[in-house]
């Protein structure tokens, strides 16, 4: 008998460390993806007063001199655009994807220039200019999305 409450107590006291463990896991986590949240709904909201983009599609972060979110979306026109938002200033740049150059050129530019394992490539401005930056092992490779030549190495 006694066998039988000490493992119905070990049972529960197993089950309640392992809830709140993933308890744990689950609001580390989400504290720790709130401010990416929180950034994409407030670019949504300025995207939406102030552009075409009715769709959005993905967002990204560019941190480079000035913080900036991405979105990419489509207009009630069908047309595919991307947005930068500056974080602080609020400057909002709007571009057509076709009038650029592609993720996917975008990462053959900076393989040409030396890129060594590409982890991400994200949208951004850099000195008013719009760019791709590729995130490589060896460096961040910046990429004019407008013609595709390759700006620098950071």
């Amino acid at each position: 008998m006694k066998k039988a409450k000490l493992l119905k107590w070990s049972l529960f006291a197993f089950s309640l460390s392992a809830f709140l463990v993933l308890l744990a896991v689950f609001l580390v986590l989400f504290f720790a993806m709130k401010p990416s949240f929180d950034a994409q709904h407030s670019a949504e909201q300025i995207a939406k007063k102030r552009t075409n983009l009715v769709h959005f599609t993905d967002f990204q972060l560019y941190h480079g001199k000035e913080t900036y979110y991405s979105l990419f979306g489509t207009t009630k026109s069908g047309i595919k655009e991307v947005v930068a938002i500056a974080k602080n200033s609020q400057k909002v740049y709007t571009y057509r994807l076709n009038s650029g150059i592609s993720q996917k050129q975008a990462r053959q530019a900076a393989n040409k220039n030396g890129a060594k394992k590409i982890k991400t490539i994200t949208f951004g401005v850099y000195d008013d200019f719009p760019i791709w930056e590729v995130a490589a092992e060896n460096g961040y490779y910046l990429i004019d999305f407008e013609t595709g030549d390759f700006i620098k190495k950071n």
